[in-house]
């Protein structure tokens, strides 16, 4: 996990005059320049942290407080569920959602985007980083005759403290530092019951703007082994976070497909994650392939018939003269005509991420019938 660019706001010779100034040269100069040595060795736009004192003053942030959420007093979140897809009535289509509050959001964004937005995830991993899109990450399955794919169970709460802990070490912070901005980035879960939060390991809380890098970082080492599992039976892996996918143009059978399975779940098992089995797929060859969301059978990523058949029912709702825009709204259950307004503007616009000539077509149906009315 390296930096990205090239920049260094750390400038040694201000450091040692500063330390010159204030008498503390031998101490405190010498030590403090190998953590700095040792944390841009990692990444040149790593910045440099020696403690949380200065995470506080570098943030802007209370070091009370801080030191109030490493110690979990309390339960600093906001926690609330939201619908996921599947079938209804099942508890696993909720999500729990943890919002932190404004302070600790503040830090943990920082920290986001100082700290991990400046190392690179593993190349199988297409989600979250600087410059991933769905796109990206389904192109090298385009054309597969083989697709597996694996979804990973509970993939945020599945990411303990002590792997967010060994990730900040791998960045060439100090110990202590890491220690504490593990617990800044994690959440226990029944801390707002007060059940002894201060002495249990905290997971990633999905909510927490530092939680998606941080999950793809703290997988580096499954995304290593993965690749190679891959690798040797001439298949390509991707990660789009808890979404696997493994794939190949070689010749293959069931068998073999499902030996590489059992590969894959075990060496995930002993990483300490777990498989959603219901949602394990195989695709042979002549079936249709749909990966994250999208047609990957032909040359391109390319939007699937359902997708296409959603899209153009509101285009052609909107444009017909015996339903129109009213009715339209009506019968879709939209609270206002803004809102159904975004939500189309939106299916066209990541349309037009994927197929852009498909996309205009739609948005000129549209234009064209808002000049007319």
């Amino acid at each position: 996990m390296t930096s990205s660019s090239n920049r260094n706001p750390w400038h040694p010779s201000e450091f040692i005059d500063a330390c010159q100034r204030e008498g503390a040269v031998s101490n405190v100069a010498g030590p403090a320049l190998d953590i700095a040595q040792r944390i841009k060795a990692q990444g040149q736009d790593l910045p440099v942290l020696f403690s949380l004192e200065h995470l506080a003053a570098t943030v802007d942030v209370p070091i009370g407080l801080l030191l109030s959420y490493v110690q979990r007093g309390k339960d600093p979140y906001r926690v609330f569920s939201v619908s996921k897809q599947g079938s209804k009535g099942l508890r696993s289509n909720r999500r729990t959602i943890c919002v932190p509050e404004p302070l600790l959001s503040k830090t943990q964004s920082w920290i986001a985007a100082q700290l991990l937005n400046n190392c690179t995830p593993h190349p199988a991993s297409t989600a979250y980083a600087p410059g991933s899109s769905l796109a990206k990450a389904v192109r090298p399955h385009c054309e597969a005759r083989w697709l597996l794919k694996v979804d990973l169970k509970n993939f945020f709460e599945s990411i303990d403290e002590l792997k967010v802990f060994d990730t900040f070490v791998s960045m060439g912070y100090p110990r202590p530092i890491c220690f504490q901005m593990a617990r800044l980035c994690t959440r226990v879960f029944g801390a707002e019951r007060g059940d002894n939060a201060s002495t249990r390991l905290g997971v990633l809380p999905q909510g927490a703007p530092s939680s998606p890098m941080l999950a793809n970082l703290s997988v580096y080492r499954l995304d290593v082994s993965l690749s190679e599992i891959a690798s040797r039976s001439g298949w390509n892996y991707s990660r789009y976070a808890d979404d696997l996918a493994f794939s190949t143009r070689l010749e293959s059978s069931r068998h073999a497909t499902k030996d590489l399975m059992w590969s894959i779940f075990d060496e995930i098992r002993s990483f300490g994650l777990t498989t959603n089995k219901r949602k394990t797929i195989i695709s042979p060859p002549g079936t249709r392939k749909v990966l994250l969301g999208l047609n990957v059978d032909t040359d391109r990523p390319r939007l699937t018939r359902s997708f296409k058949n959603n899209v153009e029912t509101h285009v052609y709702a909107i444009t017909n003269p015996e339903i129109g825009f009213n009715k339209h709204l009506e019968a879709r259950g939209f609270r206002s005509g803004p809102s159904m307004i975004r939500h189309i503007a939106g299916l066209i616009a990541y349309a037009r991420s994927i197929e852009p000539d498909y996309a205009e077509k739609l948005y000129k149906r549209l234009t064209t019938e808002a000049v007319r009315s």
